[in-house]
């Protein structure tokens, strides 16, 4: 490969990039489907990045928990 960023590699890993307006040549009862799909992800997947980032904040939580508790019993 050449390293350039033609339609033909540039979306290697999921199939060839549609060509230019493949959009408007989508059947009109599609535009609904696609619209209520990107609204959905637009909506859901932000909600998995802030789980994400809660799940660490209590993951982080209960190890510091637990240093402090060791840190603790061997000062004893």
């Amino acid at each position: 490969m050449s390293g350039t960023n033609t339609p033909s590699t540039a979306g290697a890993g999921f199939g060839p990039v549609p060509p230019h307006g493949a959009l408007r040549s989508a059947p009109p009862w599609a535009w609904p489907l696609l619209l209520v799909v990107g609204l959905g992800a637009g909506l859901f997947v932000p909600l998995l990045g802030i789980s994400l980032v809660a799940l660490l904040a209590a993951d982080l939580a209960v190890a510091v928990v637990a240093q402090r508790r060791s840190a603790r019993e061997s000062a004893h």
